[in-house]
């Protein structure tokens, strides 16, 4: 795992089930990470009922959209390492 400081893509690498990929994540540049965002609301804000599943990303009762915890970061390359 390797990462870049400064607003650089961060490269990991990772290994699956099938093999061996190279990942790199990227965020916009001044992006910040709060640190309680590991700690995702198991309820809606919008109107207080329990998400089904930690993999939800909307309340299934209202159809809001649930904040997701990892933010801002988008996978933007994934690469097979051999």
């Amino acid at each position: 795992m390797a990462a870049r400081m400064n607003d650089a893509p961060v490269d990991v690498s990772w290994v699956s089930g099938t093999g061996r990929f190279d990942l790199t994540f990227v965020r916009p540049a001044g992006a910040r990470t709060d640190p309680s965002a590991v700690l995702a609301s198991r309820t809606c804000t919008a109107c207080g009922a329990t998400y089904r599943s930690e993999f939800a990303v909307a309340c299934s009762h209202c159809g809001a959209e649930r904040p997701l915890p990892w933010g801002l970061w988008r996978l933007a390359q994934n690469t097979p390492v051999e």
